[in-house]
């Protein structure tokens, strides 16, 4: 399994745009850079590059014909679905005139990309852990609903108590519901796919499982960010908040092309291996 310079160059693509974006972002805040909305309607390149290079790490393992192929594939799902929902959020700015679009079909796609990610760290858990064991043994799984409960407490006292019978309307209630239901899954999941690869596998996927928990948490305050500041009134372009989701989407990047690498490394390891 060779990496041609174009595969390299389509994996690493969506780090060097993300550091751009970064640059750009502190240009803005710290210098009076100008084209504040210009950075929210564009940012989504990052998840946009990010998808492109997941579904080309997953092609050379089948895709979604291959448990890891779905792993990527997922991910890459997920990264669609932001840069969809942000290009929704950008033409109702730029036609209709909407600053935030919020709630609105472009919602749509940022809802999946919980339900995609979900989904990815659950294939990854099939990958790495042996058969049947993905929540065993059962202090991994106390561990993590422990640590979510918590993470889900604290949402609920600085937000959730207010944002589910939020005075804007039933549906603005629906939805923040529905980004906290998603995010608290999808974050439970990653907690145990953390500890099985620190277990499983030698260890050898820890790191690339440590900075995709990474972006699932940037991902999750990111939203959590949002809605709070939607809720509020207080959301601006090019805030601290476009922060969060530009860092969110370059760490899942850079998961992706750590979990391909070492799949790899694995795969070669045990064909190198002797037959006894």
């Amino acid at each position: 399994m060779k990496n041609t310079r174009s595969h390299n160059f389509i994996l690493y693509l969506p780090l060097i745009v993300c550091l751009l974006y970064i640059v750009w972002w502190l240009g803005i805040n710290n210098l009076d850079w100008p084209n504040r909305d210009n950075y929210t309607d564009t940012y989504s390149l990052v998840a946009l590059t990010g998808a492109i290079a997941g579904i080309v790490a997953g092609r050379k393992w089948g895709l979604f014909h291959s448990k890891f192929g779905r792993v990527l594939g997922f991910f890459a799902l997920g990264l669609l679905g932001q840069f969809f929902g942000q290009l929704i959020y950008a033409l109702y700015f730029r036609f209709g005139d909407v600053e935030l679009a919020f709630p609105s079909v472009g919602d749509v796609p940022f809802l999946l990309t919980g339900i995609f990610y979900f989904l990815g760290v659950y294939n990854l858990l099939k990958v790495i852990v042996y058969k049947g064991s993905i929540f065993k043994p059962w202090i991994i799984l106390v561990t993590s609903i422990l640590a979510t409960a918590l993470l889900l407490w604290l949402m609920y006292i600085s937000f959730l108590n207010i944002a589910l019978e939020d005075e804007r309307g039933t549906i603005y209630s629906l939805t923040n519901a529905a980004y906290s239901i998603i995010l608290i899954f999808y974050f439970l999941l990653g907690l145990v796919a953390l500890m099985q690869a620190r277990r499983m596998s030698g260890g050898k996927m820890l790191k690339p499982v440590a900075i995709m928990l990474i972006a699932l948490i940037m991902q999750y305050l990111a939203d959590f960010s949002f809605l709070y500041q939607s809720y509020h009134d207080t959301w601006e372009a090019a805030s601290s908040n476009d922060l969060f989701y530009v860092i969110a989407y370059g760490a899942m990047a850079l998961s992706i092309l750590l979990i391909d690498r070492t799949r790899r490394q694995v795969v070669v390891a045990n064909e190198a291996e002797p037959r006894v």
